[in-house]
């Protein structure tokens, strides 16, 4: 719950900021990006803990909070995997990977073994 709600808080604070400075074309902003129709409901699903599912807008405002490039592996995706990770505009070092799996119209989840407890 925890995770979520800075995700949610880091994608309210920067809507607008831009996700390229390339000069070529528009400026595209992170709530543009996302693609929905409000943005403050989108803010509000996402911190629904238990009905409404993370999204790739989440996943990147995960990789910003951990300086991280999440490798995602995918029952959706024709190479069975892609990578979420900041825009190189917005010089974020990235300083781990991190790797979950993703069941089609189910969830995120864990690559990672948990220990059983004796």
């Amino acid at each position: 719950m925890t995770v979520r709600q800075q995700c949610v808080a880091w994608l309210k604070a920067n809507a607008n900021t831009l996700m390229d400075d390339d000069g070529l074309g528009e400026s595209t902003r992170l709530r543009d990006a996302v693609g929905v129709p409000n943005w403050g409901s989108y803010i509000q699903d996402m911190l629904r803990h238990g009905t409404t599912w993370g999204d790739e807008a989440t996943l990147l405002a995960a990789a910003v909070l951990f300086k991280a490039e999440i490798f995602v592996i995918s029952s959706v995706s024709d190479d069975c995997c892609h990578t979420v990770e900041p825009p190189p505009a917005w010089k974020i070092k990235v300083e781990r990977r991190l790797v979950i799996g993703h069941y089609h119209e189910y969830h995120y989840t864990s690559t990672r073994k948990l220990s059983q407890r004796a």
